[in-house]
């Protein structure tokens, strides 16, 4: 049981960075400093 909520933490962290990251590319592309915005 409590293995399945430490994996659950995780996949919602990995999730969260994965979006930020994905964000920060978008940003870098367009050149609109979304860095800035989500703070890295």
């Amino acid at each position: 049981m409590r293995g399945k909520k430490i994996r659950a933490v995780y996949r919602r962290k990995i999730i969260g960075w994965m979006l930020a990251g994905t964000l920060a590319l978008a940003g870098c592309a367009s050149g609109s400093g979304a860095e800035e915005e989500i703070g890295l």
